[in-house]
């Protein structure tokens, strides 16, 4: 819901992708294996100095000790890429 939701500009062109459906955004969660009542942060950005998701990791640690059903996402690209990954 648009009032649950929060962006905060960073250099990526939202008009660039369309407004999801309910049907569209159920799909994404069982695609990517997200509950269905579970909160989900979303990080895009280069992975790289200095978008910092580092601290979006340690932001999800700390959130999940009060929200177990938070979901994080990274997605991006860049030199930081290999060791977040591994």
């Amino acid at each position: 819901p648009e009032d649950r939701t929060v962006v905060i500009p960073h250099g990526i062109d939202v008009s660039r992708w369309p407004v999801t459906t309910p049907d569209d955004r159920a799909q994404a969660r069982r695609e990517l294996r997200i509950d269905a009542d579970a909160t989900v942060m979303l990080f895009v950005g280069r992975l790289d100095d200095p978008k910092n998701e580092d601290w979006v990791i340690e932001a999800h640690r700390v959130a999940r000790r009060s929200n177990p059903k938070l979901a994080t996402l990274l997605v991006g690209d860049g030199p930081h890429r290999a060791r977040l990954e591994s």
